[in-house]
């Protein structure tokens, strides 16, 4: 994952205990001994200090998004609460700058956080160390109701196989509107590299347009026997299609084909290990508290869109870690 790019220490009263030179730079000013919350939108302020007095209540890390003020001007940010319940250092706050703008100072419009994204590995069957499952409130939109229609068949293949079709080629044609279908001469698969496999698909290294890239692809002939797989792909389409964020594996697109009821999912490719494999290692307290900071966010944006997205399966094996130049 990506790192908090602010960590701010925070007294009991919300003032500034500690702030490298770095951050000091960001905000414009020495941070040391004001207080955090003048820096927070003023709209911001009331989500802000209930985010702070759920970490201390439920003992648990808390995200949520907030506007800063910064030297140069506004950021939409998405703050990461710990309670260390130190007496001195009480709040770890870990900051992800989504969207740099300028912001108002007036009003009481939400802030909105640019979407991202997180590969996803099946949702009944998730053994791929690629990504991990997640699932959604249905939505009501008139996208939604393109794939609610398919998810609402049975699993009987020669019953629903035309309506599944017809139900495909719907959502080919919503792929081509919102410009995440891949064209098949695109397509360069690798399948001697497995990275991962379930009971009905395979997860391989592939080339798309010249890139790097992962594929989430049916096994040889299950697609067709089977619609279990197959919707349950369509519902990570559904899901994947819309959310981005810096701690969420980035979907790059999917191939889909209406007549052999096959979806294939491309996600991009992430240099690094498993959280599991990763922390067999002896790993420091800032990189333990770095991991949890970065998945915290992930969850944090996921619960806060609008449907909430829960994640069906968070565990080390569906949680990567990548590292690079000495930092993760």
């Amino acid at each position: 994952g990506t790192w908090c790019e602010v960590v701010v220490l925070l007294g009991s009263e919300l003032d500034v205990v500690h702030a490298d030179a770095s951050v000091d730079a960001l905000f414009g000013r020495t941070l040391k001994g004001r207080s955090f919350i003048d820096f927070v939108e003023s709209q911001d302020k009331r989500r802000f200090t209930k985010a702070l007095e759920a970490a201390s209540s439920s003992k648990t890390i808390q995200s949520v998004p907030v506007g800063l003020q910064l030297a140069g001007g506004g950021v939409l940010a998405q703050a990461v609460v710990v309670d260390s319940e130190d007496k001195i250092n009480r709040y770890i706050i870990g900051i992800h700058s989504l969207e740099h703008r300028q912001l108002s100072t007036s009003g009481t419009q939400e802030p909105h956080v640019q979407p991202v994204t997180m590969g996803s590995a099946e949702l009944e069957d998730a053994t791929s160390s690629t990504g991990v499952p997640l699932a959604s409130l249905a939505s009501t939109t008139a996208t939604g109701h393109v794939f609610a229609s398919l998810l609402e068949l049975s699993h009987d293949v020669d019953e629903n196989r035309s309506a599944a079709a017809a139900q495909i080629q719907d959502i080919v044609d919503m792929g081509h509107k919102e410009h995440w279908l891949i064209d098949e001469d695109d397509i360069g698969l690798i399948p001697e590299r497995v990275l991962g496999e379930g009971g009905f698909g395979i997860v391989v290294m592939a080339n798309l347009r010249g890139s790097a890239a992962v594929a989430k692809l049916p096994k040889g002939g299950t697609a067709v026997r089977t619609l279990k797989y197959f919707k349950s792909v369509a519902n990570e389409l559904r899901v994947h299609r819309q959310i981005r964020h810096p701690n969420i594996v980035a979907f790059l697109g999917a191939f889909l084909e209406p007549a052999n009821l096959e979806i294939s999912l491309f996600f991009e490719l992430v240099d690094g290990q498993s959280l599991d494999a990763y922390a067999s290692h002896h790993i420091s307290h800032d990189a333990a508290l770095r991991v949890a900071l970065d998945t915290a966010a992930a969850l944090g944006y996921l619960h806060l869109l609008r449907p909430p997205i829960v994640h069906s399966d968070l565990k080390p094996p569906n949680i990567l870690v990548e590292s690079y130049s000495g930092s993760l």
